[in-house]
């Protein structure tokens, strides 16, 4: 695979990605009537993964030329071995790291620091430690500040360089990451320059200059994402990119140039993730079919045959989704199950063996409304029959991320009784408990976000919320964090609460969101003259947010509600929502369950208007 690049053994020309189309064009196959409740596609892990599909580019520690393999003991020459059982609990706990088993893996480089401290050399011992923070910091924010207080307490007992990194190998920027997972932004840029050799007050054409470590300009690449600096990332893995190219051109180490190639995949993945956010989906598109050994004029039969590289194909499927090329996604999907399209649907449905192909199916039979074979696939992957009692059926079956889906499938489906004894199954609790009881954090943020949706959604909103006020404590997740503005949107208080929010775009958006449920409640009460004023607020709300945010989908949509309830016609709203759509293509099938859109039918209803 030469990802664009001169073959291993070869000299090439320069392939540094060009921009051969316009940035906001984007192809479109057929419609399909797509299922506006599913789950939606996010273009790069927020916070908590909705899908806990593999690894994701973003959670992946970059691999440098140099780097040992996880789970390789240190030692000298000469220095007497460890204990077979010592290197067995090291390599455990490694696994289940480089798994996402973050909760065992925590487990055994807790019982490793306790039982071999003794024993451990100082470079092993810096490494479990490393360890123990690289899996704390995927759990709970409590656990992600645990992390930044073992690794700044490490970080104190070993000297630092002229820049004022730690000699300690990986301490930095391991620590960046956790700075950044518990959203210290400024903290982990500042640390992640440092491990670059770059001060933070020099200019940004030099902060762009590639440095001698590789993980730490990729992750700096993908903090700026983050921190939605994307012209900073890019410029970066541009560079990065080319010096690459000019190294190949003259390695004559198989090896080494195939150690190369590695470090370029880790670049083209990163910089294709920054043009998706950017919106330039046909760049993307590009890159990722190059990355694939394939042409963006190839035929649909060649581009939608699987590359020998896993990760390039799932997010080549899910951009296609993106892109509404839902045929090309399917086909890829199937093909990588090695399942024919046309096949029946006991064969559709039969677990590949990859559980990440098929949640990713999943969900895509969910977006386009197929829900039973979503169904009858996580069940099957699930160990269930569809014949199996409520009782069994609404049993977890041990496995996270299948519970997950399948919870959030069936409220999809107008199944909320079904939904709701799983959540609560999950959480080791049962309708019949107390209030207090049912109210109170499980621990897992995934399952009590779904539970705090799925009693938004049924009109449960004071047990919504009071699962949701302790929830937002505990985790401190943006999820949440938006899940209040979005359940008290329009009552009494809200701007108050407004104020402890940082600004951001949505933030703006939830002002327009606010003005709008009062003015529907307003015509639902005294008709539309009575809302005018507020309805007024909210257009404006919207518009400020478009001046400031111009690529912010959500804003448009809202413009378009605020259009159609003050009665414009549906050549002008209509315009607003495709907008949306064009910049957020995952806006066709998300975030149609929001308390407030009972509100806006009455008052459309009212004034003899449908949504």
């Amino acid at each position: 695979m030469t990802y664009g690049l001169p073959p291993i053994t070869n000299a090439a020309t320069n392939t540094t990605p060009q921009s051969p189309h316009n940035a906001d064009s984007v192809t479109t196959e057929r419609r399909f009537t797509l299922n506006p409740e599913a789950t939606p596609f996010v273009p790069r892990n927020q916070g908590v993964s909705q899908w806990n599909t593999p690894i994701d580019i973003k959670e992946r520690q970059a691999t440098t030329c140099k780097k040992c393999r996880p789970g390789k003991v240190h030692r000298r020459g000469g220095e007497k071995k460890y204990p077979d059982e010592t290197v067995k609990r090291i390599n455990d706990a490694y696994e289940a790291l480089k798994t996402q088993k973050f909760s065992l893996a925590e487990g055994l480089f807790r019982t490793i620091l306790h039982i071999d401290k003794n024993i451990l050399k100082q470079y092993d011992y810096q490494k479990m430690h490393i360890g123990l923070a690289r899996s704390l910091n995927k759990q709970t924010r409590e656990k992600q500040e645990e992390a930044c207080s073992c690794l700044e307490k490490l970080r104190s007992n070993a000297p630092l360089n002229e820049f004022g990194t730690s000699t300690i190998h990986n301490l930095d920027l391991t620590l960046s990451l956790c700075e950044e997972a518990l959203g210290r932004y400024i903290d982990a840029e500042r640390r992640l320059l440092r491990l670059r050799n770059k001060k933070h007050d020099a200019n940004e054409e030099t902060w762009c200059e590639p440095s001698d470590d590789f993980d730490a300009d990729i992750a700096n690449a993908r903090l700026w994402q983050t921190m939605k600096k994307h012209k900073l990332g890019e410029t970066l893995l541009l560079k990065l990119q080319a010096e690459l190219t000019i190294e190949l051109q003259s390695c004559r180490s198989t090896a080494a140039a195939k150690k190369r190639h590695k470090c370029l995949r880790t670049i083209n993945l990163t910089l294709a993730l920054i043009w998706q956010d950017k919106g330039k989906y046909e760049w993307t598109e590009d890159l990722l079919l190059k990355m694939s050994g394939k042409q963006p004029d190839d035929i649909e039969e060649i581009q939608c045959k699987p590359c020998e590289h896993h990760e390039i194909n799932l997010i080549l499927s899910r951009h296609w989704e993106v892109m509404g090329k839902y045929n090309r996604a399917e086909r890829l999907l199937l093909n990588m199950s090695d399942k024919p399209p046309d096949a029946s649907e006991d064969i559709l449905c039969k677990p590949s063996g990859h559980h990440d192909i098929d949640l990713a199916l999943v969900r895509h039979w969910e977006v386009l409304g197929k829900f039973h074979l979503s169904e009858r696939l996580l069940l099957n992957l699930s160990g269930m029959d569809p014949r199996d009692t409520e009782e069994t059926l609404c049993q977890p079956c041990g496995h996270h991320d299948f519970d997950l889906a399948r919870a959030r499938l069936w409220q999809v489906m107008d199944k909320p009784e079904r939904t709701e004894k799983l959540l609560l199954n999950m959480s080791g609790k049962h309708h019949s408990m107390s209030e207090e009881t049912l109210c109170k954090p499980s621990g897992k943020h995934d399952i009590d976000l779904a539970l705090v949706r799925l009693w938004e959604v049924v009109g449960q909103l004071e047990r919504a919320e009071r699962l949701l006020r302790p929830c937002r404590e505990l985790y401190h997740s943006s999820e949440f964090e938006y899940a209040l503005l979005r359940l008290c949107a329009g009552r009494e208080g809200f701007m108050e609460m407004l104020r402890s929010y940082p600004e951001s775009a949505y933030k703006m958006q939830a002002v327009s969101i606010h003005y709008f449920s009062l003015a529907c409640e307003q015509i639902i009460k005294d008709g539309l003259k009575s809302g005018k004023d507020n309805l007024k607020k909210a257009l404006e709300s919207a518009e400020a947010t478009i001046e400031k945010y111009p690529h912010c989908a959500g804003a448009y949509s809202q413009k378009a509600h605020c259009l159609r309830m003050g009665g414009a016609s549906e050549q002008e709203w209509r315009k607003y929502f495709d907008k949306a759509c064009f910049l957020d293509q995952s806006r066709a099938y998300k975030g149609k369950t929001d308390s407030w859109r009972s509100s806006e039918a009455a008052a459309l209803e009212i004034q003899g208007l449908t949504i």
